[in-house]
């Protein structure tokens, strides 16, 4: 649990956003980061406590940004 805490911090001083709603993309949807306003994106090995994801087709990248202005 204290790891969670430690990332979720961690992510929430990376943005001012105040996220409400979290999707998780397959594949083929990534696309929809391109939709996002207010955007920040974050590789995933500097997220503490992150797994590590190794398809090489992978972005591993975590978006926070706002979709038709909802964070």
């Amino acid at each position: 649990y204290q790891d969670f805490e430690e990332s979720a911090r961690f992510l929430l001083q990376q943005t001012p956003l105040s996220p409400r709603v979290g999707i998780i993309l397959g594949s083929g949807l990534g696309r929809i980061t391109e939709e996002l306003t207010e955007v920040t994106a974050i590789d995933y090995s500097d997220i503490l406590h992150f797994p590590r994801v190794k398809d090489p087709y992978h972005q591993c990248r975590l978006y926070l940004g706002c979709l038709d202005g909802v964070p």
